[in-house]
């Protein structure tokens, strides 16, 4: 019965691409992923491994998000911006942190993913919801979490990595490991550089004639260092550092000026010295780190250049105690301080943001939990709303569990919000939410001998986000306003698991979304009552991993359906969908000393052409080919 139920899920995950129709719906990219909840957690996390994200020859994190996972990933192009929008908000409802700092910028409210490389971190975990709210308030929709791990067990070794791919797309990282049980060291080196000079049908002419993609190099270089000392088996100090260059051309839209020459640079530099002690009933963890960036636009006419930085410190600490196996506790207090300088403003902006959390977990049986989380926040000499949340999760037998959550959240408004000229509006409140989320997790079946399992989830949320916070045209500039009540509510369902036949094994993974996200009440403006902009309804993505020995065969498939680009819901983009296919060998090469991997992938391999943004093409079928080389010391 085991076997038969595996191969049925694989049936339905590539059953949709047999006699493939353009606008039929279709799978998208997942590997090694895992998307059920921690076992004493009521809310929904997906975990990645850097590595799985890195083999294939994804650069940036938001490539990656985009062909790994279900999340809708809005990109400006081959090398534009890249945000996200978590069931149906918006990407300043998105919060990024690195390594516990958050390391997206004041003045706008988010993260660029783009200038993210899947190398500046071990582990990325992705939080959905209200999953993050112990670190902070704002992320309406949810989170990402990208950590570096000590391992103080691995050896002494010298990595090099090498990329060459279509478009004139390079890529060298090398990572030096040093260290003994007490003390280790990881340091790296990464540069990439790319042409993006790819073809593409122009669809604003009857004929489609093909054209080549103008102004759209990209260059990136940067180094991270990170030092672990473990004071004792309990106690570890680390400092992490991180420095990152972007250096790219900004390509107009097809039915732009094609001579135009406009750049974007960013210099980022984070760092973080944090203490983490574990004891038999507590646990204490402080931090202490600085953001600094700097966002550079330079006008390819005029060369004028329009510098937007920031500096972020922050700092937090926090303590878990267990009173006994039935109660448990976490407080946590931390402070942060913000100093924003931009052309656009009238002078050097200021931000103090305190704030106090403390959360109660109630095992009222053996596998099941009630926790309590309560967050108060000061911005300046403004109180936040009191927001926090409540969940409770069972487990039923020994293959089921439900989980059940609500939760109050609130963003404030951002530096650019307050304080741009034109258009800055100091009045603006708050945006506040309420959100609901139920799921159900099933084991369908687990060996733990063969490691043959597959496993279904299904989560339910419903979120209401009142005083929406929007840019409008208000004379010759646009002003954010206090627009609208926005409410969001959909179903996430996916499914994966492993079989071993033999010498093989094949593994699955499929996620399929729907969202529905509108508007039902509006302050200001004729903004319609339809599905919001840029929120699909359904979103589809799912792989296929066939592995012999040190062989592995990768297939993967996304389907986008259909988004409107404007709030009345007149003009939208079609439904697109992107087929990868990568060949792994993990050993070409292996010694004592010496290892050799290598992966060749093919990039949207039905050359499907599409855009994510109007008038924005992305690349079609393309190829790169990948080698990773490691010396052992």
């Amino acid at each position: 019965m085991t076997k038969q139920a595996f191969i049925a899920m694989c049936f339905l995950l590539t059953g949709p691409l047999v006699g493939q129709i353009k606008d039929t719906l279709q799978l998208n990219e997942a590997q090694v992923t895992e998307f059920l909840v921690k076992a004493d957690n009521t809310f929904k996390e997906e975990r990645i491994s850097a590595d799985s994200l890195a083999q294939i020859g994804r650069l940036t994190l938001g490539e990656a998000l985009r062909d790994n996972t279900g999340i809708f990933v809005k990109s400006y192009g081959g090398n534009g911006v890249a945000t996200l929008s978590f069931r149906g908000t918006g990407a300043s409802h998105t919060k990024v942190y690195w390594n516990n700092l958050d390391i997206g910028s004041p003045m706008l409210g988010l993260a660029d993913l783009s200038t993210i490389p899947v190398n500046a971190f071990d582990e990325l975990n992705i939080q959905y919801g209200f999953a993050s709210l112990s670190d902070g308030s704002g992320a309406l929709g949810g989170s990402l979490r990208l950590d570096n791990t000590a391992n103080f067990q691995a050896g002494n070794n010298i990595q090099l990595q090498q990329m060459a791919g279509s478009f004139d797309r390079y890529q060298t990282n090398l990572t030096l490991n040093l260290g003994t049980n007490k003390f280790r060291s990881e340091t790296q080196l990464y540069f990439y550089t790319a042409d993006n000079d790819f073809t593409y049908q122009d669809i604003t002419q009857a004929d489609r004639p093909e054209r080549v993609m103008q102004n759209s190099a990209y260059q990136q270089q940067g180094a991270i260092q990170n030092f672990y000392y473990r004071l004792s088996s309990k106690k570890i100090l680390s400092l992490k550092a991180w420095y990152n260059h972007v250096d790219r051309e900004l390509p107009p839209t097809i039915i732009g000026n094609m001579d135009t020459k406009d750049r974007l640079e960013d210099y980022s530099f984070s760092a973080v010295a944090e203490y983490n002690q574990e004891a038999t009933k507590w646990n204490l963890k402080v931090n202490s780190g600085l953001v600094k960036a700097d966002n550079i636009f330079i006008n390819g006419g005029s060369l004028e250049k329009d510098n937007n930085r920031f500096v972020s410190w922050q700092n937090n600490l926090r303590y878990k105690y267990r009173f006994s196996n039935k109660v448990e506790t976490e407080s946590g207090i931390s402070y942060r301080y913000d100093v924003a300088n931009s052309e656009k403003y009238e002078g050097q902006e200021t931000r103090n943001h305190s704030s106090i959390f403390s959360s109660w977990k109630y095992h009222f049986s053996k596998n099941g939990s009630l926790n309590l989380m309560l967050r108060e926040e000061l911005i300046n000499d403004t109180f936040s709303p009191l927001i926090g949340s409540i969940g409770a999760h069972q487990k039923i037998g020994t293959k089921s569990k439900v989980r059940v959550n609500i939760a109050r959240n609130y963003r404030y408004p951002t530096l650019n919000d307050f304080y741009w000229d034109p258009g800055g509006n100091p009045d603006l409140k708050p945006e506040q939410s309420w959100n609901l989320e139920a799921g159900y997790d099933y084991m369908i079946f687990n060996s733990d001998e063969s490691r043959n399992h597959q496993k279904v989830a299904a989560t339910g949320f419903y979120n209401l986000v009142d005083d929406w916070i929007q840019w409008v045209p208000e004379a010759n500039y646009t002003t954010p306003v206090n627009l609208k009540k926005v409410e969001n509510a959909g179903v996430e369902i996916e499914t994966s698991g492993s079989l071993k036949f033999g010498n093989w094994r094949l593994s699955n993974r499929m996620s399929y979304s729907y969202t529905h996200s509108t508007t039902v009440e509006v302050y200001s403006n004729d903004d319609a009552n339809g599905q919001l902009p840029y929120v699909p309804f359904h979103k589809v993505s799912g792989g296929l991993s066939l592995q012999l020995k040190k062989w592995e065969l990768r297939y993967s498939q996304n389907y986008t359906s259909r988004y409107y680009t404007t709030a009345g819901n007149d003009i939208y983009m079609p439904s697109y969908t992107v087929a990868n296919l990568s060949l792994l060998h993990k050993n070409l090469i292996k010694s004592k000393k010496h290892q050799l991997s290598g992966a060749f992938t093919v990039f949207n391999i039905f050359n499907y052409p599409y855009q994510v943004l109007p008038y924005r093409p992305e690349p079609g079928i393309n190829f790169s080919v990948r080698l990773n080389y490691q010396l052992g010391l």
